[in-house]
């Protein structure tokens, strides 16, 4: 019997020792707010960025953390990354997912900015907030969005830049994401043009409250388009 209790103790130990050490979502935003306020390495213009290109099916994980670029723009700073988007390849899809961070009782996010850019660096689009729907993978929980890019239509879109939102905004949309697992789905149909629209999952959940970091963990995965032919 005692050896019996023994072992089950060396089995919970670890656990209760590794939630112990956890960092909770607060303690993240935190660190996050206080190294952008603080960092001196930062750059003013996009010019000065390195933009990563990107295979096909081959996600890029990274994280926004103190090793990450940050970007001053309009008196306030932010955390980025740029990837050069591919051409010559018709349809894809760039997906966009930024994981849940912290502990069960206190976890956080990054909210995700992203923008589309011409060759000279102008914003051609932005990806609207409501792109963005919490979704649950092997990989874990996180905000995730499907921007789908044309090689046919007329925009120059040559590069797709990540950031963060302004801790403003990102905490109002933060506190607004209803864990209901609606899917947001976008197809292409035609030149420049694309339909939305919301497909249930049939889960359902509690609201989870998280809050908003500008630190976090993110992926973005290059996946080729192809409309299938009535049979396939």
């Amino acid at each position: 019997m005692r050896r019996l209790v023994f072992l089950r103790i060396l089995i919970i130990l670890p656990f209760l020792f590794g939630t112990a050490c956890q960092t909770t979502g607060t303690d993240q935003a935190a660190r996050g707010e206080a190294f952008l306020s603080s960092s001196q390495l930062i750059i003013r213009s996009l010019k000065e960025l390195s933009f990563e290109p990107c295979e096909f099916e081959k996600p890029v994980r990274f994280e926004f953390d103190e090793q990450a670029t940050v970007f001053e723009e309009d008196g306030k700073r932010r955390l980025v990354k740029g990837f050069v988007l591919p051409k010559g390849r018709g349809s894809y899809s760039v997906s966009v997912t930024s994981y849940k961070i912290g502990t069960i009782g206190d976890p956080a996010i990054m909210y995700p900015e992203v923008r589309v850019l011409d060759k000279n660096l102008e914003v051609v689009r932005v990806l609207p907030p409501t792109s963005f729907a919490f979704r649950t993978s092997r990989n874990g929980d996180g905000l995730r969005a499907d921007l789908f890019i044309n090689d046919d239509s007329r925009k120059d879109e040559s590069f797709v830049l990540i950031t963060n939102r302004s801790m403003d905004e990102a905490e109002l949309a933060v506190s607004q994401v209803n864990m209901t697992y609606s899917t947001a789905v976008t197809v292409p149909t035609g030149p420049g043009t694309f339909v939305t629209w919301m497909m249930p999952t049939g889960i359902s959940m509690p609201p989870i409250r998280m809050k908003a970091s500008p630190i976090g963990k993110m992926a973005v995965e290059f996946k080729a388009y192809r409309v299938k032919k009535v049979g396939e």
